[in-house]
């Protein structure tokens, strides 16, 4: 039985819920593994709270689906959908303001001492993080880096921000 026909029994024979909620959670499940696969800064974190989410808001409006509007499948897949939205804003959104503060920590290169400091840190960098960074600091947006590197933008961003991260870590360490 498919979970639209496991619904529909399950409205007629309550005692058929163990059945349909192993098949709703496996539909939930499913549903959000395809489309976090899709979005390149998918976490397990993301994927279970889009399951855990999903599963409840799905059980708690189950008395609101009205059949007569759409499959019981694609009502279900438009509360996952939109849950996993909400969570990747949430998530995005954290980023942003953990990081957001991060670009204050670093001070223009002005004098000496902070050219000897930048280069100790690109050196211990890999050749491919360092040429980012060295093409970062040149001034290459993140569309530019991207070409330059045959990846997205989106890449770019979440590579500079991860070794935006990595330099300050190295930079306390060498403190």
């Amino acid at each position: 039985m498919n979970l639209n026909e496991l619904h529909e029994a399950y409205l007629k024979d309550p005692l058929m819920v163990e059945e349909f909620a192993t098949s709703l959670r496996d539909f939930i499940i499913k549903t959000v593994k395809l489309e976090c696969k899709r979005r390149s800064s998918a976490t397990f974190d993301n994927i279970e709270d889009a399951v855990g989410e999903s599963l409840l808001e799905v059980w708690q409006a189950l008395g609101s689906f009205n059949a007569e509007k759409s499959q019981f499948t694609t009502w279900v897949s438009t509360i996952v959908l939109r849950n996993i939205v909400d969570i990747f804003r949430k998530y995005n959104k954290r980023q942003e303001l953990s990081l957001e503060p991060a670009k204050l920590d670093y001070p223009p290169i002005k004098g000496p001492f902070q050219v000897i400091a930048m280069r100790q840190l690109l050196a211990q960098l890999d050749d491919d993080d360092k040429s980012f960074v060295e093409s970062k600091l040149q001034g290459l947006s993140e569309v530019e880096l991207a070409a330059k590197f045959g990846q997205n933008p989106k890449w770019a961003k979440n590579k500079w921000f991860r070794l935006a991260e990595k330099m300050r870590l190295l930079a306390s360490a060498n403190e």
